[in-house]
Formats: structure tokens, C-alpha cells, sequence
């Protein structure tokens, strides 16, 4: 069985609207992941030509690094991506108030893929992905709109596709939706990789029932960050080579021809994990909240920014955040190590019920 690697050095038959498929779209938006922080995108840039001059930076600071060495190798070997083009990249990090955007977009002859960039490395990334699920205000979302209408009155005469993973996927399907009706009427499709769910009354809104037949959801057999707040109620399934939370890594889903290989539903664990997280939000939403807000106090305190920060002498790290973790608040001490065990209890629960 192969995976998306694969089937890029498999296929060399250059993309157009016509022959793409989802894998194509899976590709870029893990492509998408890449760092082009350091390229001024005063043109679009060939996507071939951008991968092979800037790997070594492009390939900084990514998550599945060896993966991606891979990935960037088979596309520069490929002819399926010789006339795709970047541009319209926008990175945005905040650290005050927690903000992780990014977005950009792949332009080919016929038609464009609009690509939103789930949570990379940023701790402020980490911290917005709770606010989504503390449904806080959160400006990605709006970020996320006005970057569409953008791209959208841009590219009047091309057809668009819309997607992302994680977080990206969430963004994705939540841009298109708020689109006034006009510009919605350009949207091919939409595609939510993994993302994360939306609150009940979200799927009850006049803008989502209107776009929800043009949005496909794929989660992997064992999905546990899609199945976060909730699922809509359409979506497909697949299969993947790793287990537990990393089948959330798109390296690991598999491919076979030019489509996925695709299972029936996601697993009980899945189900369980889902229905498991709705209730302890419910029922303990302020003392989530606070729990989050500790975990976070502890990175401030020791300006870890970035998941490399922590991993750069892990093992002194991890002791000084936990012994930061102890000194924020002595009174809630008792309920931190409560709410601790807790999860630790119910993941054990939910690992005795998967088969």
C-alpha cells in the first residue's frame, strides 16, 4: 500500500482542473506546511523551482521533517506539478493575543487551490486551537473570510477550490461558508482534512446549509482531532498505516491509484473519544479552561515559543516546566492533579472499549 509520496512519483501527468483528484489536493496542503517565510512573493513562484532552491529553509522547523524531505524530493522528480504556481502566501503569528494564520495559494491554468495551514510548531498556535474549542473570539476565523473574498474577486474566471488539515480544514469550511452568495457561487469545492468540528448551532446555519453540499470531510479510521466539538453528519473515511492521534498526519494515509482507500466508518475508539470529550467539556468547561490557561502560564514563564524551544534540552525542560507548573497556583494544585488523572482515567476507559 502507498501513501501520498508515492503516488507522486507514480503519476507524471501534469494537473488541470479535469484530471485532478483529492490526492493532488492532499499534497499541497501538506506542501503547505513548509516554511516560506524568507521568499518574497513579489511574483507566483513556480512551485518546482521554489522547492528546489529554498529546501533547506522550507524544511526548518516543520513537523515530519523526514517525511517532508520526501515529499519535496518526489515533487521535484514529477511532472504532475510542473505548472503549478505559489503565491498569495500570508503567515501571521502573534504571541499576545494567540494567533497562528496562514494561508496561501496554488495556482494552475484552470483553476486554484486555496490552502489554509493547520497548527504548526507555535506554542500561540496551540493556544488558539483551545480557544477554538473554548469558542472564544478567534481572528483566524475572520482572517480566514477575508483572505477568500480575496482570492475569490482575484481570480473571477478560474475555478476555486478551497481546503485545509486541522485547523486549516476548520478554517476552510468556516471562509466559505461566510461568503456572501455571489462569491460563493465560485466555489468548486471545499475539503476539511481532520478538522476540527464545529458547535450544533454552527451546522444549523442558514451559510453552512446553503455550502454543505459542496463540502467534503475526510478523517482517518482512528480520528480523534476531528471528531473534537462535532462531526457534520456526511463525511468519509480512511485508512492509514499509523496509529492513535498520528493517523492525523497526512503521510500516513493511503493511497491506492489515483484515490484513498477508504473504510466504512471511524473507529468505536473514535466515537467513544468524541462523545467522552463533548461531556467533560460540559461539565467542566470552567475548570478545562482553567487547566488550559495553567498549562500556557507555564510556557509564558519559560518564553518557549516554539515546540523546538521545549525540544532543545528536553530533558531540563520538561523538569522546569513541571516545576514551574507547580509554583502557579498552590490553591488549585489539588484540582490540577484531580483533572490530570482524570483524563488519564478516561483515555484508559476508552482504550479498554475500542474493539
Amino acid at each position: 500500500m502507498t501513501n501520498i509520496t508515492d503516488y507522486v512519483l507514480k503519476n507524471q501527468k501534469m494537473i488541470s482542473f479535469k484530471n485532478h483528484n483529492v490526492v493532488d489536493l492532499i499534497v499541497l496542503t501538506q506542501i503547505g506546511y513548509l516554511n516560506y517565510d524568507q521568499t518574497i512573493f513579489y511574483r507566483p513562484f513556480g512551485l518546482k523551482t521554489l522547492l528546489k532552491k529554498n529546501q533547506p529553509h522550507l524544511l526548518r522547523h516543520t513537523l515530519c521533517f523526514k517525511q517532508n524531505i520526501r515529499l519535496v524530493n518526489a515533487i521535484n522528480n514529477s511532472k504532475r506539478f510542473n505548472r503549478c504556481y505559489l503565491d498569495y502566501y500570508l503567515n501571521i503569528i502573534n504571541h499576545k493575543r494567540p494567533t497562528q494564520f496562514c494561508a496561501m495559494t496554488f495556482i494552475f491554468k484552470d483553476f486554484i487551490y486555496v490552502c489554509y495551514r493547520g497548527t504548526d510548531t507555535f506554542i500561540c498556535g496551540w493556544k488558539e486551537d483551545v480557544n477554538f474549542v473554548m469558542q472564544k473570539y478567534n481572528k483566524s476565523l475572520i482572517q480566514a473570510k477575508e483572505y477568500l473574498t480575496k482570492m475569490i474577486l482575484l481570480f473571477p474566471n478560474k475555478k476555486i477550490i478551497v481546503g485545509g488539515h486541522s485547523k486549516g480544514g476548520h478554517l476552510a469550511v468556516y471562509a466559505a461558508c461566510m461568503q456572501k452568495e455571489k462569491l460563493k457561487n465560485h466555489i468548486e469545492k471545499i475539503y476539511d482534512f481532520d478538522g476540527l468540528g464545529f458547535k450544533k448551532e454552527f451546522y444549523q446555519n442558514k451559510k453552512y446549509l446553503q455550502t454543505r453540499d459542496k463540502i467534503i470531510k475526510i478523517v482517518p479510521e482512528t480520528c480523534l482531532i476531528g471528531t473534537i466539538l462535532k462531526l457534520p453528519e456526511k463525511y468519509l473515511t480512511i485508512k492509514s498505516n499509523a496509529r492513535g492521534i498520528m493517523q492525523h498526519d497526512l503521510h500516513s494515509w493511503l493511497v491506492k491509484g489515483s484515490d484513498f482507500i477508504y473504510v466504512k466508518d471511524i473507529s468505536r475508539f473514535s466515537k467513544s473519544f468524541s462523545l467522552n470529550v463533548e461531556h467533560w467539556l460540559v461539565d467542566n468547561f470552567n475548570q478545562v479552561r482553567y487547566l488550559a490557561k495553567c498549562i500556557f502560564e507555564v510556557f509564558d514563564v519559560l518564553d518557549i515559543k516554539d515546540l523546538y524551544d521545549l525540544q532543545e534540552n528536553l530533558t531540563n525542560n520538561l523538569f522546569r516546566l513541571f516545576r514551574t507548573f507547580l509554583k502557579l497556583d498552590a490553591k488549585n494544585d489539588k484540582f490540577i492533579f484531580k483533572s490530570l488523572i482524570r483524563i488519564y482515567i478516561d483515555q484508559v476507559k476508552l482504550w479498554f472499549n475500542k474493539k
